[in-house]
């Protein structure tokens, strides 16, 4: 089924249209790469929709979760304790005691952490989350302060410590970054994990957390995670110890479901103002986040067929429905002819769009629809209303 034709058969928008074809796409490319669908594990963070996240569980994937809750919805899904990756920050005591009973694959965030952890006699493993010194973030233009993970410095007593309390350190842990498609800076990263873990007997798994690259301004934006998979397995050479055991963990959340979503809003007016021209759309950045936050434009595209497409415009900007003076969709761009009326497409929007929507000027989320593999239009979420939005307030 045409796009255009999926867009215009739901007569609200805004709407959140997934592409389940994408969706598996995006998952045979990394399993053609060389990683096993068990050591992909889907980052909850980008995307927590139920209905999506089954798909993903029937293709055979784990999921990484960073908070209490999203643990929980991993586990109402139906994903087993042993493919849930859980890792997150400033935990309460009765938090950890609630993870520790559940029993996924843990990892500790910080030195405080891993002590709270091992204070309880029922933990038997444990993995350990590290980050670098920031002089290696810099070298990519990576985040440099890190405020997540234990030291190297840190890592031997963190390691002896687990010993004694003979609980086992199953995997090795580093947030690198997110939405970075320097190659290199992965394949450092790798070198670094793997050294760290060649001291530790009996290691699972090094796990590169965060999302790889994807170019938000065209299609068919790719990341080559084959050059990364042979890179990890010419690395292991130098460390004959870990040959027959250590397997590669990546948490790819962003590049699995960013293609698969679009967000298909209508255009409200068309106002030409100090040579620039407005095109107002009934989204906003409280129900499509990511362009406010990282400034991060996204490819957009026009539904209807009907549009003159042979006339471009210059200087044009997107702009939302709220009042905020900085809700910019896109900003000074080339685009179509377009009239109040007309269906504009989003493209990337499966990730970290609706997972970080807000309520912000009162503006209700979207519904979220999915195309099937069979080409069925299937509503996934309900759209927000008035009463859901006040049923919380005690009125």
């Amino acid at each position: 089924m045409n796009i255009t034709d999926i867009a215009l058969k739901v007569i609200n928008t805004p709407h959140y249209l997934y592409e389940e074809y994408i969706l598996e796409w995006q998952i045979n490319k990394i399993k053609t790469f060389g990683i096993k669908g068990e050591n992909i594990h889907f980052s909850l963070m980008a995307n927590n929709n139920v209905h999506l996240l089954k798909i993903l569980k029937n293709k055979g994937l784990g999921v990484y979760t960073s908070s209490l809750p999203e643990l929980q919805i991993a586990l109402k899904t139906g994903f087993a304790n042993t493919q849930i990756i859980f890792c997150s920050s400033n935990l309460k005591s009765a938090e950890i005691e609630k993870v520790i009973e559940i029993n996924p694959i843990i990892i500790a965030d910080s030195y405080n952490q891993l002590i709270k952890y091992l204070q309880n006699n029922k933990l038997q493993q444990i993995g350990i989350r590290i980050s670098f010194d920031s002089e290696f973030y810099k070298t990519y233009g990576a985040l440099d302060i890190q405020r997540q993970g234990l030291s190297e410095e840190q890592l031997p007593s963190a390691i002896d410590l687990c010993w004694s309390k003979k609980v086992k350190v199953v995997g090795i842990h580093s947030y690198l970054g997110t939405n970075i498609s320097d190659i290199e800076f992965y394949k450092a990263g790798i070198s670094r994990l793997l050294k760290c873990t060649s001291s530790i007997d009996g290691i699972d798994f090094i796990d590169l957390s965060g999302g790889f690259g994807l170019d938000y301004s065209k299609e068919n934006s790719n990341f080559d995670i084959s050059e990364i998979v042979r890179f990890f397995e010419d690395e292991c050479t130098k460390y004959p110890q870990l040959l027959s055991s250590l397997e590669l963990k990546v948490e790819p959340g962003r590049f699995i479901i960013g293609p698969a979503g679009k967000l298909i809003c209508s255009v409200t007016e068309v106002i030409e103002k100090d040579d620039k021209i407005f095109i107002g759309v009934d989204a906003n950045l409280s129900n499509f986040p990511r362009p406010y936050i990282y400034k991060d434009y996204h490819l957009i595209t026009v539904c209807d067929r009907e549009v003159r497409h042979d006339k471009i415009l210059s200087g044009v900007y997107i702009a939302g429905n709220t009042a905020k003076s900085d809700d910019f969709l896109a900003q000074n761009i080339e685009f179509p002819d377009v009239r109040e009326g007309d269906r504009l497409c989003i493209h990337y929007a499966g990730a970290y769009c609706y997972s970080m929507s807000s309520n912000f000027c009162a503006q209700l989320r979207p519904a979220e629809y999915l195309v099937t593999e069979k080409d069925e239009l299937v509503k996934i979420r309900e759209e927000e209303t008035l009463d859901s939005l006040l049923r919380t307030q005690n009125l």
